[in-house]
């Protein structure tokens, strides 16, 4: 089994200062207001049961890890990855959302920065509609249509990492 990482560490995002800090929020996240308000954004239709029904899955699920991005002790963002295999090597953004006023400031760049330092992946991938998927090829993900669901396109998008224990 291998340990999830949850020091705190403080990324400065240079081109408007915010100073931020990433962590584990798999505790927290039950009940939790500020972390709903954001998931919402990324879930069609998001009645609150259906987002109580989405954190309580995310929290009693051991392959699924959720980290929040804070500024001011405030959650801004969160990306949820899961991982895919027993070999711990593959994993799946499952959820990554940010606060509408801290979009386009590098907050999700820095999610996935720190699940990709922080865990001995080889691959992560996603699933994503038309709005995200210029965000992802930004990054560097592979994107490729999927399938198309209600008229609606969904992509896959994939990103290929070298194994640090190789």
């Amino acid at each position: 089994m291998y340990k999830v990482f949850y020091a705190v560490r403080c990324v400065i995002l240079k081109w408007e200062e915010i100073k931020m800090y990433i962590k584990s929020i798999k505790t927290e996240i039950i009940n939790n207001v500020d972390f709903m308000n954001i998931l919402k954004y990324s879930h069609y239709n998001p009645t609150q049961e259906k987002l109580e029904k989405i954190t309580k899955a995310y929290s009693k699920n051991s392959n699924v890890h959720p980290f929040g991005a804070f500024e001011n002790n405030q959650l801004i963002g969160f990306i949820v990855i899961k991982d895919m295999n027993e070999q711990h090597k593959d994993y799946e953004i499952i959820d990554i959302s940010v606060q509408k006023q801290h979009r386009k400031l590098g907050v999700a760049s820095k999610l996935i920065d720190y699940v990709i330092k922080n865990f001995d992946m080889v691959s992560l991938s996603a699933e994503t509609d038309e709005e995200a998927v210029g965000f992802y090829k930004k990054y560097g993900f592979s994107v490729k249509l999927a399938h198309v669901i209600e008229n609606v396109n969904r992509y896959r998008c994939e990103y290929k990492l070298k194994s640090k224990n190789l």
